[in-house]
């Protein structure tokens, strides 16, 4: 499984400028300072030059370690994609693929995660692909293969969720409760686990170990 993590790719056109024309900026920046030390060949290279493209090497690590096998799952930032899903989402059953805990900041257990439906473009079964990170007391009890409900767009189920994140994570609450669609969630407190954080616990419970 490979994934491009579109939101991340600045990440990797900065590190290949850096590393390509690390060089080219140092000499342009020294340009008006004739007498600096930093213009003797040695230490340009060793103490400006390089450490340009090691950072150029760190954003591209950034990029491949969080950008690649891993959907991008940025539409779920868009307050209109949530609440797409509260009014007209539909429920399907997912797979659990991975279960891990991810250092990345802020740090959470993450749960990795597909399931089929038919292409609304073509009509064929496809594959879709999502994730979701928050407390250890609900994903870290997920292993490969366990069932997830997973909401989704049924006319572009690229944009989807993991329910429990859906209906717990503050955030989402909130952009629910501003939108003024708050009691909108009744419709699945019979059939789904309903808790109550604010921010900082949600982030707390997520950083356990």
């Amino acid at each position: 499984m490979w994934f491009f993590n579109i939101g991340l790719f600045p990440f990797f056109i900065i590190g290949m400028f850096w590393i390509l024309f690390a060089k080219p900026i140092v000499n342009w920046g020294l340009k008006s300072k004739p007498n600096s030390v930093f213009n003797k060949p040695v230490i340009r290279q060793a103490f400006l030059v390089w450490p340009f493209r090691i950072l150029g090497v760190a954003a591209i690590g950034v990029f491949l370690y969080m950008g690649i096998n891993r959907p991008y799952m940025g539409m779920m930032k868009k307050a209109e994609n949530r609440l797409f899903l509260l009014e007209a989402g539909e429920i399907t059953e997912g797979k659990v693929v991975k279960r891990w805990y991810d250092n990345w900041a802020p740090p959470a257990w993450m749960v990795l995660y597909n399931f089929k439906i038919l292409n609304p473009a073509d009509g064929e079964e496809k594959t879709y692909w999502g994730s979701a990170r928050g407390p250890k007391k609900y994903y870290a009890n997920f292993s490969e293969g366990d069932t997830v409900a997973i909401i989704y767009n049924p006319s572009n189920p690229k944009i989807n969720c993991e329910i429990y994140l859906f209906l717990n994570d503050p955030c989402y609450r909130y952009t629910f409760k501003e939108a003024g669609k708050l009691k909108l969630l009744d419709k699945f407190r019979d059939k789904y686990k309903f808790e109550d954080y604010s921010e900082m616990k949600w982030l707390e419970l997520a950083r356990e170990k």
